[in-house]
């Protein structure tokens, strides 16, 4: 009775116990889980054995890695094409602001001075075009032309101290118009830079692709070699063929 009853207390035992691997393996599974999602080339350790035991091409780990160091590039340029784009807004945004401040306020005299100029010479020179369209002048013709002339040459005199106080104004402008011009030329550089980063992703595609294919033939071929019969099997089959069509 005492054997027995020693018996079956360590067979309890045994079936509490049991348990233990399975919840042990449950308890790893996600720790193992997570190593192969750290390893980002995990999968080339069973490849053989998911893939018919086919070798792995060495050609795909660097296609791969260039794809991604293409796309990152890709990503990289766009970003900033875009970071050029806002600093030509901001440029553009900041010179017109400075332009009216320049034109309206700081020399707005001397501005409107130097374009009562302009227009005073383009009447002169129109008033010359006139009087050689029209052959020999009047007397009053000639008066008014030497009229326009006299004012035009005291005109000259007076304006070159509103050129010189327009010196910095000019400065000004072509420094401001050069910043744009700068700005915009950068933007069509990114722009190039841009479209050939995306040319190149675009090309790592197609050769992982191209690659792909090749591979997925070479594989259907090497099945085909393997389902297909040695040529005595099908020396075999012809002759069983044959027989069966003679009775």
């Amino acid at each position: 009775g005492a054997a027995a009853a020693a018996q079956s207390a360590a067979l309890q035992v045994e079936a509490e116990a049991s348990p233990t691997p399975s919840i042990h393996r449950a308890r790893s599974a996600p720790a193992k889980a997570a190593a192969t999602e750290e390893d980002e080339f995990s999968w080339r350790a069973h490849a053989e054995e998911d893939d018919d035991c086919s070798p792995i091409d060495e050609r795909v780990e660097g296609l791969i890695d260039a794809l991604n160091k293409a796309r990152d590039l890709m990503n990289a340029e766009q970003m900033e094409l875009d970071k050029s784009k806002r600093a030509l807004a901001v440029t553009e945004e900041n010179t017109k602001c400075e332009l009216g401040r320049l034109r309206q306020r700081e020399h707005a005299g001397n501005l409107s001075r130097l374009a009562l100029y302009e227009k005073h010479k383009k009447q002169v020179a129109e008033a010359h075009e006139e009087a050689a369209a029209e052959g020999e002048s009047s007397g009053e013709r000639r008066g008014r032309l030497d009229q326009l002339r006299a004012e035009s040459l005291q005109m000259a005199l007076k304006m070159q101290e509103v050129f010189d106080a327009l010196i910095p104004y000019f400065t000004c402008v072509a420094i401001l118009e050069q910043q744009v011009e700068d700005a915009r030329q950068l933007v069509v550089t990114r722009q190039q830079e841009c479209r050939a980063a995306r040319r190149a992703y675009h090309a790592s595609m197609d050769a992982l692709e191209a690659l792909s294919l090749e591979i997925q033939k070479r594989q259907q071929a090497s099945r085909e070699a393997v389902d297909a019969p040695e040529p005595a099997e099908r020396q075999e089959l012809a002759e069983g063929q044959e027989l069966a069509e003679g009775q």
